[in-house]
């Protein structure tokens, strides 16, 4: 039989295998809905239950959701968090750190907590729920022996923050007589995120991966597995199909493997990796969620990013037929190996076919190369940014640069980063990002800054609006409304020269264009106060009068770089200062009515303005600090590209931009954002706080970068 031939017909098999249908209950017997648990939610012996949209939390317990012998049991859409240990701490960040000592995790054991436990138990779909922050597994699934576990669907769900595995597929029995022991069959693992798993395991003689997974003829598919502190992304241990995944950065080296392990009797005895993206950026030294255990680079040990493992030392754990075809690995310039990144160990036997064809190696291990990022999808490079930021903001709120109150909770740089993680948290609905802006929101006590004219003051209030449109609690926009009120009924005559004391009390910068009309506009749509738009709609438009040059299209920052040229004798135009104008009429055009005067022209000046900056994109896909001087200005800056990308995505979902002429262009830029991503998910070559181009380098970071880039993300994710 031809190989091709071979290959259709045991993918066919492994396919009809693998693809069963859950029968669920037309009618639930029960549904549990809503609840918070913080003694986590155990079940014994129940059959068709509905669980969704519950928060479980265990602090001092063992599990979060316990299901013991059960059947037909659907999980939708729950958080489960902090679950294992009393040393969990810090809701909002999800630390997780290590009580006393550094070998704290070593008097525990085995980490026995799981997120979520199935045991003995069938039928059972957990989707779209957000696991963090266990002191042990994310999710497992064991059983007496295989009649009693089966068709178990795990898909859509984000597992992240884990001491042990996120995902493990076990097996009762005598684990020194491995071999002879028969797993459950059948499984489906799709489309599920996994991230920063194995913390603190350094004191401890046994690897956590990313998936553990002793079932016969799972099938794992779409999902994306990053940051494995020490172990594998996906360890198989069966037979199985392995497809379409995007894994990066394990211990090691090692993205997927095969090892052979566990009793193959009943199954195609047929292992598939296919289709799949691995990326190693770097030979694991990393600081892991404010643990610094793991500071070695392993040196020793290093193995390729695809394994599998031939040797057959126990008969009944038998594969026949090895398919490793169409897969991607990508070495970045940090990734210390030498090793073939797709490889096989031990002896292969006689009776074992091996298929590896259309592999694809992008090797940048010798040149240094910062445009070099495997693609993800939008929505996963959005958390990887954003959890990185949530992370560090206590850093960055401590953060002081000329200003001392420019990272205040109140602060107009905060204020960018609540609107791009209000962005994500509108996508995603998860509550780990609405929790932080409504803690925000309670410290500020929703109040604007102590300015209540400066624009920096009032951006703040675009937070407020966004979660009382959320919640639709008035005690979350009142004081901001009252605050406006108090701008319009008593408005300051100052002129906009930049150079005259208090010009601030007026929108006499571009970047005002951000900060306050939006909040006014914003405000407007829920009160219905029409003062609020004409108060914002005439101070916006003198603003223009003064700064806007109609023959190029820009801005001027202020007054003083009206008559400053660049080195090469152009104007100068700060990319940011423009960003933060697309930023703001964006957010003006959306929340003005239809019929209100002057949209027509907010919507003109945004594709005057939108149409010249997509001409100034660079070869790569970025914008420059400044806009017409990049031989000066050699180097990418991402806050700015990060509204230029946002504006052309929002103009194309919106129909004011021609999608044939402008989504190649929002799409590269978009890509280029990916690249200045930090392996841990800092997001890099961001311009520190100023007023006009300076120097930025890949290390420079700020949090109005991460929000713009959030912003922007938000838009991709839309365009189709």
């Amino acid at each position: 039989m031809a190989r091709s031939q071979v290959l259709q017909k045991t993918l066919l098999s492994l396919l009809m295998v693998t693809v069963f249908i859950v029968s669920y209950a037309q009618k639930w017997s029960e549904t549990i809905d809503g609840k918070v648990f913080d003694k986590g939610l155990a079940l014994s012996g129940k059959e068709n239950i509905l669980i969704k949209n519950c928060q479980i939390t265990n602090v001092n317990g063992k599990n979060g959701i316990e299901l013991k012998d059960c059947k037909n049991i659907r999980i939708e859409h729950c958080v489960v968090r902090h679950v294992g240990s009393e040393a969990l701490s810090d809701y909002v960040k999800g630390s997780l750190l290590p009580k006393d000592s550094a070998d704290y995790p070593q008097k525990r054991g085995h980490f026995e907590s799981k997120g979520i436990y199935l045991f003995n138990s069938k039928e059972v779909v957990i989707a779209d729920c957000d696991i963090t922050d266990v002191f042990g597994q994310g999710i497992k699934v064991n059983g007496d022996d295989y009649t009693k576990t089966s068709d178990i669907i795990i898909e859509n769900n984000r597992i992240a923050y884990t001491y042990d595995d996120a995902l493990k597929f076990e097996v009762s029995g005598d684990q020194s007589k491995v071999d002879e022991v028969l797993p459950f069959k059948g499984g489906i693992v799709r489309g599920n995120l996994i991230h920063d798993i194995g913390l603190g395991v350094t004191q401890l003689p046994f690897a956590r991966h990313g998936m553990y997974l002793k079932a016969r003829d799972i099938l794992v598919e779409n999902n994306t597995v990053y940051n494995c502190f020490y172990g594998q992304g996906i360890s198989l241990r069966n037979a199985g199909i392995v497809r379409n995944n995007k894994v990066w950065n394990c211990c090691g080296g090692l993205c997927i493997a095969y090892w052979a392990q566990t009793n193959t009797e009943g199954s195609t005895k047929t292992v598939v990796i296919e289709g799949n993206q691995c990326r190693q950026d770097y030979t694991m030294n990393v600081v892991m969620r404010n643990i610094n255990t793991l500071t070695k680079k392993p040196d020793n040990g290093l193995q390729p990013m695809i394994l599998v493992a031939y040797s057959q030392d126990q008969d009944k754990a038998r594969i026949d037929q090895f398919i490793v075809k169409n897969n991607t690995c990508i070495a970045n310039q940090d990734f210390n190996s030498d090793k073939a990144l797709i490889g096989g160990v031990g002896k292969l036997q006689p009776w074992q076919q091996v298929v590896v064809e259309n592999n694809i190696l992008i090797d940048h291990r010798v040149k240094k190369n910062y445009y070099s990022k495997m693609p993800l999808d939008v929505k996963t490079n959005m958390r990887l940014v954003a959890d990185w930021q949530l992370l560090h903001f206590d850093e960055s709120v401590k953060k002081v640069y000329k200003w001392p109150d420019d990272h205040k909770l109140w602060a107009w740089t905060n204020g960018v980063l609540y609107n791009g993680i209000l962005e994500i948290a509108k996508q995603t609905n998860d509550t780990l990002y609405w929790n932080f802006l409504k803690n925000i929101g309670e410290q500020n006590q929703w109040q604007l800054g102590p300015k209540p004219y400066h624009a920096d003051d009032i951006c703040v209030g675009q937070l407020y609006a966004g979660l009382y449109e959320k919640f639709k609690d008035k005690a979350m926009i009142t004081p901001t409304q009252k605050s406006l009120q108090y701008v319009i009924d008593n408005p300051k005559k100052t002129p906009l020269d930049f150079t005259v004391a208090n010009n601030q009390d007026r929108w006499s910068w571009c970047d005002a264009l951000f900060m306050a009309p939006p909040t006014f506009a914003r405000v407007a749509k829920i009160s219905g106060d029409k003062k609020l738009l004409e108060f914002m709609d005439k101070e916006f438009w003198t603003t223009y009068d003064t700064l806007y040059n109609k023959n190029d299209s820009l801005f001027f920052r202020d007054t003083r770089y009206k008559s400053k040229k660049e080195a090469n004798g152009e104007n100068v135009y700060w990319a940011r200062g423009n960003g933060w104008v697309i930023g703001g009429l964006t957010t003006i055009i959306d929340n003005l009515p239809e019929k209100h005067p002057s949209k027509q022209k907010y919507i003109a000046l945004f594709k005057q303005m939108i149409q010249r900056i997509a001409h100034l994109q660079d070869d790569k896909g970025f914008w420059h600090p400044s806009l017409l001087d990049y031989k000066t200005y050699p180097f990418p800056e991402t806050s700015s590209t990060s509204f230029f990308v946002y504006g052309l995505a929002w103009g194309i979902n919106n129909g004011y931009l021609d999608k044939t002429l402008f989504q190649p262009i929002a799409q590269k830029g978009w890509q280029a954002l990916t690249t200045a991503i930090h392996p841990d998910g800092k997001l890099g070559w961001v311009q520190e706080i100023g007023a006009d181009p300076t120097k930025v380098a890949f290390e420079d970071t700020e949090v109005y970068g991460v929000g713009a880039f959030l912003l922007a993300g938000s838009e991709m994710v839309k365009m189709k």
